[in-house]
């Protein structure tokens, strides 16, 4: 291989100043190959990423930008995992140093990100369906345009995606339409043919050509002249030129779907790659070009982790230092090694705990059978493969196959757990109705791994929706633990089902502490019920899964502040704990649900629905959760703080005005001495002193704000919705009807007035104060930012406890010094009596 400078990159950064490929020969070509494969390798090792599917490809990609026109002609790719070199030839050579960091380029295609990028892509087999039908559509336009401009599409797809179904539907498809597709297979396992050398090199270069191919269409036109018996002889030379073919060649695979096929090649000579393709260019059918390539060809990584880096799967970020500190270890004393291992112990992936739980099971459960679509390493599952090969099943890309099969295997006595990525999973959702619900909800277990965000892998690979589409299902159980303990036990919770489980965990490392074992709950799995972990007042956190752990954070800078929410362990979307529900509604101001999955139909919705249907008030619940948008790639940890699901962001999303002000009392500082000062005067907060407090307590990325009382002018009113940079503000004024009371009340307390002149200034009151609040009604109603809401503030003396309803439910009653009305309890800052209450 041609050797280049790893910080050099002369080529590259040419064709970035407009040199074009077609232009440079071949040994230029091939010093281009190793810049390419250097800056990959420079780039993934810092960034993380896929190495050697993209190491294997560059010769191949080279190849295609020399023979067609990409800026007209289109190369769409499978999984779309081995784009880098495409990236780094099409303008992208200075932003590749971005490479899966946030608002940097993506790992995968993007149309976003470059005219290159035909489609996004990120999932298997899909490549041939969207290039046939995009060179459909170009030759129906060409139709209907009367023009003669004939656009090339190329399908670049990895040996494995043919495992998956929807590639051969394509191929299947592709021979009947008969478009002049070119399908190139990048085969870097040899599994379909190991057919090389100079003979064969030779032998398939002079079978595509032209003289060859005019050479044998004149032969068997000559056999189809002879008299009585020229179309047999015809027939007969087709058939031995074509079974000999086979005989050193997998063409009769493609051949009978009606594509023609050209190889095996040799994908990483880009000489080879270009003839075929240039002969390719030319035929006026479908055609396969069966590329043999060598996975991280041009990198020989050292050490034990060699395999793992070449793989097929994204390494991680940092993968140089983690060869530094694999060297370090190589060369540590034994106490330095001790030490070494016991850090690394603290580090255990969820999918390495899920699978040593799984192999656990397995050891005293013979029935327990472990399955993968293609993906082994991703989910940890080459551990339980190790000690159970004849109880382990890859059945390579072929997620709705996977689940189809787990059905059989359960019916036959069986107990199969698929663990798979939840991305992957909806590839299977109707298999998951008619192979396991509607067969009397067959218990099959799915560990679904890649639960919530993954990071720099970006949206196609976000486990985002498992939880929106699996609710829907009939006596569907789904749960998610909050520790790698808890993780444990819900695999043995499973296996002991009647009915299908979806078992759901992050791309995390499990936490250091088993904060699950808690003398506050039950520890014990039992089917919807839920754990408490921390018992508070006046707010309850509901988390689910992985936001468990960033709930107990929250609560822990909470706590600092004063603050003291119940915290709960969900456990289990379906079902849910009713019983809980029912005692954190009864005794709390407000509720928030926390989740790492699409709010759309996810667990905070399913919270929603419970309260509606049992009747309760839903005006107190908050749901917090994934956007409805893809969120782009990025650190897990960026991408919950652009999801507003940090620690940070839930500890503050919350407070009121109320909370703001109590705080600063408590503390004592120069705010808090000041709004004292005021109360303890007698006096009103003034809108501008709430301004005040809102601007420089409330986070600009804050949400539901409540803010007690309103601003009396047009003027303050604008002046606030300009610093509150916020979706809503709640602005709570009292109704007529409170006013009137209040009015009396303040009257009678102050004496000395008749009934008539008391309805005389009641009335007067009101024609001012209806007077003043119009034109506000009329500004908060053109607002979008915020949200006017009349209600009522009734003070409750027995429980010394603030109510608040809307009008709509006006009618209540106090018994026992208990609220029994529908609605929640709010706490904040009452603005007009110039109290803050609890």
């Amino acid at each position: 291989m041609v050797q280049c400078s790893e910080m050099n990159f002369p080529l590259l950064e040419a064709l970035s100043g407009g040199k074009r490929l077609e232009s440079m020969n071949l040994e230029e070509k091939k010093k281009l190959s190793a810049e390419i494969r250097n800056r990959i390798n420079s780039i993934v090792r810092e960034n993380g990423g896929h190495l050697g599917p993209n190491l294997g490809c560059v010769e191949i990609i080279i190849a295609c930008h020399s023979v067609f026109q990409l800026d007209k002609d289109r190369l769409i790719f499978d999984v779309g995992h081995q784009v880098y070199p495409h990236k780094l030839l099409t303008g992208r050579h200075e932003q590749f140093a971005t490479l899966r960091k946030k608002d940097g380029i993506s790992g995968y295609p993007s149309a976003e990100e470059s005219p290159y990028d035909v489609f996004r892509s990120g999932h298997a087999s899909t490549a041939i369906s969207t290039s046939l039908g995009l060179k459909t559509g170009y030759e129906i336009s060409k139709l209907q345009t009367k023009t003669k401009e004939d656009r090339h599409v190329i399908a670049l797809v990895g040996d494995g995606s043919l495992t998956g179904g929807m590639a051969f539907e394509a191929l299947n498809q592709c021979g009947e339409l008969n478009q002049k597709l070119i399908v190139i297979l990048n085969d870097n396992s040899m599994s379909i043919s190991p057919t090389v050398g100079g003979l064969a090199r030779a032998s398939r270069l002079f079978r595509h050509s032209p003289l060859y191919n005019k050479i044998r269409d004149r032969f068997l036109g000559v056999l189809k002249r002879i008299p009585h018996w020229g179309e047999n002889f015809e027939t007969l030379a087709t058939m031995l030129l074509r079974e000999g073919q086979n005989l050193v060649t997998p063409a009769q695979m493609f051949s009978v779907l009606g594509l023609e096929y050209f190889g095996p090649v040799d994908g990483n000579s880009i000489e080879e790659m270009t003839a075929i393709l240039n002969l390719a260019k030319q035929r006026k059918k479908p055609v396969l070009i069966h590329a043999l390539t060598q996975k991280g060809f041009g990198y020989k990584p050292e050490g034990p982790n060699s395999t793992a880096i070449i793989g097929p799967h994204a390494l991680s970020p940092g993968q140089r230092v983690k060869e530094e500190k694999e060297k370090l270890r190589n060369n540590a004393s034994s106490e330095m090694q001790k030490d070494l291992d016991e850090k690394a112990s603290t580090s255990e992936s969820y999918s390495k705990c899920f699978v040593q739980a799984l192999i656990d099971q397995a050891r005293h459960n013979e029935k327990v059978i472990a399955v993968t679509a293609a993906m082994p390493e991703g989910t940890a599952l080459v551990d339980f493969q190790k000690e159970f090969p004849n109880r382990y099943f890859d059945v390579g890309i072929c997620e709705a196959h996977a689940t189809g099969f787990c059905a059989g295997l359960v019916s036959a006595g069986m107990r199969p757990v698929f663990a798979v990525y939840s991305t992957f999973l909806q590839r299977a959702f109707d298999q998951i109705f008619h192979e396991v619900v509607l067969q009397k909800n067959l218990p099959v277990v799915f560990a679904i791994d890649r639960a919530g965000l993954v990071g720099d892998d970006g949206p196609s690979h976000h486990g985002s929706y498992d939880i929106a589409y699996l609710r829907i299902f009939p006596n569907f159980i789904i749960m998610a633990p909050a520790d790698g303990r808890e993780l444990k036990l819900m695999v043995d919770f499973a296996l002991r089902q009647s009915s299908p489980v979806a078992l759901r965990y992050p791309r995390l490392t499990v936490p250091k502490q088993n904060f699950t074992q808690t003398s506050l709950g039950d520890q014990s799995i039992v089917l919807g019920k839920s754990q408490c972990l921390l018992s508070g007042k006046e707010v309850c956190i509901i988390a689910y899964g992985s936001m468990v752990e960033t709930a107990l954070k929250a609560c822990a800078l909470l706590e600092k502040d004063g603050f003291f929410p119940t915290l709960i362990n969900a456990r289990f979307v379906k079902p849910l704990d009713g019983e809980m529900l029912q005692k954190v509604h009864e005794n709390h101001d407000s509720i928030i649900t926390i989740e790492e999955g699409v709010l759309a139909g996810g667990f905070g919705s399913a919270v929603v629905e419970w309260y509606t249907d049992h009747s309760y008030d839903t005006s107190c619940i908050t749901r917090m959760g994934l956007p409805d948008r893809l969120v782009e790639h990025a650190t897990r940890q960026e991408q919950l703080v652009e999801c507003e699901l940090s620690e940070e962001i839930i500890a503050r999303k919350h407070i009121s005005t109320g909370d703001v002000l109590r705080q600063e009392v408590a503390v004592g500082t120069a705010l808090g001495k000041k709004v004292e000062g005021i109360m303890n005067a007698g006096e009103l907060i003034s809108d501008d002193l709430m301004i005040e407090i809102i601007k420089g307590k409330i986070d600009e990325k804050s949400q539901g704000v409540i803010f007690d009382g309103f601003p009396r002018t047009v003027d303050q009113a604008k002046a606030l919705s300009e610093i509150v940079d916020v979706r809503h503000v709640v602005f709570l004024r009292v109704d007529q009807h409170e006013a009137i009371r209040r009015i009396k009340n303040r009257m009678i307390e102050e004496g000395g007035s008749r009934a008539d002149d008391r309805d005389e200034v009641i009335e007067e009151r009101l024609r001012v104060y209806e007077e003043k609040t119009k034109p506000l009604l009329q500004y908060y109603e053109g607002q979008k930012k915020l949200r006017f809401e009349e209600r009522a503030l009734v003070r409750d003396r027995q429980s010394a406890t603030m109510l608040e309803f809307t009008r709509a439910n006006y009618d209540f009653s106090i018994e026992g010094g208990k609220q029994s009305l529908p609605s929640g309890r709010q706490r904040g800052f009452c603005y007009e009596r110039g109290e803050i209450y609890r």
